[in-house]
């Protein structure tokens, strides 16, 4: 068995029973009713070129020695891709990277790709990266063909893109918000593009027959994928059950268009403590809308602060807001938005496109109660994996702009850390009433901390306007007037105690000070009281004197007298006893 290149190539020789080739027995238990497995790389033998021979020599005849033996083989097309095997079939053998040129690209037809050649699964990429930043690429896909009805290519009413809608019976497809599933056998196309080089951003999806050609064209400078998924063949489908063809085309922007492009990829990619973006829909005239620049839908990144944010301390995250909710169901769009206008979210940090949400804005002249659409960027309700954290984007949120009327409208967006933890292995956040170092300024709302600059600028950012609360306004250090209240409610309780407290003391010290002289008195009283009674003495004889001569007891010849007085006058009176004393 010989095998034909530039130089033949010996496979095997065999002459002898107990040396057997490599032998797919099992192939002659298939039937029309019973399907059996593909013969592997380790029971079949396949060629390095296009030519291969078998040869068999009988040197003593069939009639003495029968051979008997059963040789099946097939052609396998290796036009596009990479000459290979049934062992080598892997993930990126059937890729393709474009960077230049035109031409028609599709679905390999190579057997080894698909069921009938040993694979369950197919994954197909084909990149479309321009040379330079004036080229732009164009993709069309023309045609798809998949067996089973399982996926079917619709047209998202909000967007007006098509996407994938998997399982008729199931409950995503049921109430119009679509799904992904694998677990049934269903090929599709996926179209991405890159309007930064780690961001990848989805167009549109085909897994059934196109009604039209699927087109895109991407900015100047930016890549475009294409990629081709089966899932779950069985071991009779090949490149006969699943396929598509598309073209492409590279081609040369205008220097306008160009430079508007490259000024839109740096101005529109934001990074910081926060801002705003004013999203604003341009009018008709006359019935018709003015012609659009190529770069006037450029998306926004926005992306946490590099290295320096304070916010990195706790791992800085972007949360924004946006006026608006969000539009669920796709097959139809909403009769209640007021508008015609489309903002999408994308977020999301695995290695795949970022996940959209569509929203429906609202104008800041209509009614100010109603909601809004608030988003964190990955990693803030479920922790990122290593492998993710090491992508440099793996915290942005991108915004896409779907100008279709005039509208104005505003998104604004922050740059937040979590609460500190009072305990790190627990999910318990420090109290309110504790003003944390790191966490001085914070969206309770949110257990969110934020920058200052924020901090009672005048524009609410909290979704409570936490931010703006005059108590919180009335002192610009950050600080809750409740903790100044507390310390001056302290002070004022403090300083009455005091003066209490020094009245109390002056009181008694008066108090002391009176019983002192008091004791004075008493004492300057106790000392007077002994010459009293010589005093006491001069009266009585004074009084003793006038007695008598009222009595008579002073005139001579009359010696009785009056022995009694007479009137109230003539009292005798006792000096230590009478009160005149």
């Amino acid at each position: 068995m010989l095998s034909h290149d530039s130089d033949a190539i010996l496979l095997g020789e065999f002459c002898k029973e107990q040396d057997l080739p490599r032998l797919c027995d099992h192939a002659l238990l298939g039937n029309d009713t019973r399907h059996v497995r593909p013969c592997a790389a380790k029971e079949s033998y396949t060629s390095s070129a296009n030519e291969l021979t078998v040869e068999i020599y009988l040197k003593q005849g069939s009639v003495l020695f029968p051979l008997q033996f059963l040789l099946r083989y097939e052609f396998v097309e290796q036009s596009a891709e990479r000459r290979q095997g049934p062992e080598d079939a892997g993930p990126a053998a059937c890729s393709r990277t474009f960077v230049s040129g035109s031409g028609y690209f599709g679905s390999p037809k190579n057997v080894f790709f698909y069921g009938r050649g040993g694979r369950r699964n197919l994954t197909c990429v084909f990149r479309f990266v321009p040379g330079s930043p004036e080229e732009r690429v164009r993709v069309t896909l023309s045609r798809i063909h998949s067996v089973g009805e399982a996926c079917t290519t619709e047209t998202d009413a909000r967007t007006d893109r098509s996407r994938c809608v998997y399982g008729a019976g199931s409950t995503a497809a049921a109430n119009g918000v679509g799904g992904s599933r694998d677990d049934v056998t269903h090929a599709r196309v996926t179209i991405t593009h890159y309007p930064w080089p780690d961001i990848e951003l989805p167009v549109g999806c085909a897994c059934s027959g196109l009604r039209n050609p699927l087109s895109f064209e991407s900015y100047p400078g930016a890549a475009v994928r294409v990629e081709f998924a089966v899932r779950d063949m069985n071991v009779t489908q090949d490149h006969r059950d699943f396929g598509f063809a598309a073209e492409y085309a590279f081609t040369r922007a205008l220097p306008a268009d160009r430079n508007a492009c490259q000024d839109a990829r740096e101005h529109r990619h934001l990074h910081g403590p926060g801002g705003f973006i004013d999203l604003t829909g341009v009018s008709s005239i006359g019935g018709h809308r003015p012609p659009r620049g190529p770069c006037d839908d450029f998306p926004w990144l926005i992306g946490p602060a590099s290295a320096g944010s304070s916010m990195l301390r706790t791992g800085g995250f972007v949360f924004m807001k946006l006026r608006g909710y969000e539009i669920q169901r796709w097959r139809t769009n909403s009769f209640m938005c007021p508008t015609r206008n489309r903002v999408v979210v994308y977020t999301g940090a695995g290695d795949g496109p970022k996940t959209e949400k569509v929203i429906c804005p609202y104008e800041a002249s209509l009614n100010a109660l109603r909601g809004s659409y608030e988003a964190f960027s990955p990693g803030w309700a479920e922790p990122l994996t290593g492998a993710q954290q090491l992508q440099p984007n793996s915290k942005t949120v991108a915004v896409e702009f779907l100008n279709r009327e005039y509208g104005a409208y505003t998104v604004t967006w922050l740059e937040v850390s979590k609460m500190p933890r009072i305990m790190p292995s627990t999910n318990v956040y420090a109290m309110l009433s504790n003003v944390h170092p790191d966490c001085a300024y914070r969206c309770p709302e949110l257990n969110a901390c934020i920058s200052s600059q924020f901090w009672c600028d005048g524009e609410t950012h909290c979704p409570m306007g936490f931010d703006e609360d005059p108590v919180n306004c009335a002192n610009r250090n950050g600080v809750n007037l409740v903790y100044v209240g507390v310390l001056g409610g302290t002070a004022v309780v403090l300083f009455t105690v005091t003066v209490v407290a020094a009245v109390v003391c002056l009181r008694c010290k008066a108090n002391r000070s009176r019983r002192a002289e008091e004791s004075r008195r008493r004492a300057s009283q106790k000392s007077s009281s002994a010459v009293d009674p010589m005093m006491c003495a001069v009266d009585r004889a004074h009084y003793d004197k006038r007695f008598l001569e009222q009595n008579g007891g002073g005139v001579v010849g009359n010696s009785l007298g009056k022995r009694y007085p007479s009137s109230s006058d003539d009292l005798y009176l006792e000096c230590k006893q009478d009160s005149m004393c």
